[in-house]
């Protein structure tokens, strides 16, 4: 009898870890890196249909490809193996494969149609899904998908005293590359009134998740005219400097002067 009761006090002592680790599970549920499926469609049994990808994978990836975590896999949708490979991956990822069209690439589920499409986006598409895979747990709002009608719902509340800037870039926008050491170099606090302020930069990838929608919404709310919507961008409480020079030059006195404290990202939701 002591022996069975410390049996279930043991499995009672248990249960919750259970249950916390596969809440965990549910909540870490993104891809952790880079999937890319190659397909093609070559019925000539002398003919490589991966050469002229393989090229342009070298060419375009070649120098950033250590950077992140990936998988490629190349398939021949002609035959039998590479067709059911092909239904797979299209109904992994929920897309319509009446509107494929070899050859393709999928990235993480963006779709890449024909070796001009690929050649032209998939460097700055392996990038973003490459940060994405890596981005932290806690920051894992700005690169997953938010409602349209609740953009800024997993952004966090700010402390009193706080100051935040979310900062708008893409992985191959030259200027961003520019932009970026001036991100990086922000002090972690400043001095703002006469009292510390913490600065937080949310750094957001105008092409992953829903950063498309969200700086789209913002350029209507703070009234950015056309030439201004543009990467690098940042936003603060109540205003917005666009491009290199303007970012360079205003963003920590815009801090200083207070831009940026008690941002409340609630306020900003459509």
């Amino acid at each position: 009898m002591k022996r069975f009761f410390i049996l279930l006090l043991f499995l009672l002592l248990l249960l919750p870890s259970c249950a916390q680790n596969n809440e965990g599970a549910n909540q870490n549920d993104r891809p952790r890196s880079v999937s890319l499926y190659f397909f093609h469609d070559t019925a000539c049994g002398a003919c490589d249909g991966t050469k002229d990808f393989l090229s342009i994978f070298q060419e375009q990836v070649g120098d950033v490809r250590e950077l992140y975590p990936y998988t490629l896999e190349m398939q021949n949708g002609f035959q039998t193996e590479g067709s059911k490979s092909f239904d797979r991956v299209m109904e992994q990822y929920g897309l319509d494969p009446e509107s494929a069209s070899f050859p393709m690439l999928v990235i993480n589920g963006k779709e890449l149609l024909g070796l001009e499409a690929i050649e032209k986006s998939l460097r700055e598409s392996f990038l973003s899904a490459g940060e994405a895979a890596v981005t932290p747990d806690e920051l894992a709002f700005t690169v997953e998908t938010a409602p349209k009608d609740d953009l800024f719902r997993d952004f966090p509340s700010m402390e009193p005293g706080e100051s935040a800037v979310l900062y708008f870039y893409r992985s191959t926008c030259p200027e961003c590359v520019t932009t970026k050491p001036v991100i990086e170099d922000l002090p972690e606090s400043l001095e703002i009134n006469g009292e510390e302020s913490a600065v937080t930069v949310y750094s957001l990838n105008s092409r992953t998740g829903s950063n498309p929608e969200r700086i789209r919404y913002l350029f209507e709310k703070y009234e950015v005219p056309e030439e201004k919507q543009m990467v690098p961008i940042v936003f603060l409480r109540d205003s917005y400097l666009a491009g290199y020079d303007e970012i360079s030059a205003g963003l920590e006195q815009g801090l200083l002067d207070g831009g940026g404290l008690d941002f409340d990202f609630s306020a900003l939701q459509p």
